[in-house]
């Protein structure tokens, strides 16, 4: 699974993104600068915003919502999970291992 998310500051897009990692709700965030256009509270709205991409085991994904909910700091954050539906072997192993949840959970690789 990949869940998404979108912070005002690169700050505290990269304190989430190692906190997802830290406690291993995710293998692996990764930060990038956006410019967002939206609809809040009736206005028309333009931000500039990090999103947070985060990689994670389908049994690790409804924690890591969590995780980021009580973390992050918008009244209503975007947070979006997308189902990883294929991809190299040996990555999506390294992801469960990294999460806890694969058959060699525990012994750490780099990818």
């Amino acid at each position: 699974m990949a869940l998404i998310t979108t912070v005002d500051s690169k700050r505290v897009a990269l304190r989430l993104a190692a906190s997802m990692v830290e406690s291993s709700l995710a293998a692996c965030a990764q930060v990038w600068p956006i410019v967002s256009v939206y609809r809040w509270k009736g206005r028309m709205c333009r931000s500039s915003e990090y999103i947070v991409l985060a990689k994670t085991s389908a049994r690790r994904a409804r924690s890591l919502a969590a995780a980021i909910r009580r973390e992050h700091p918008y009244e209503l954050p975007q947070i979006v999970a997308l189902p990883i539906v294929g991809g190299l072997a040996q990555y999506l192993e390294w992801l469960d291992c990294e999460t806890g949840t694969g058959s060699h959970a525990g012994k750490s690789r780099k990818a």
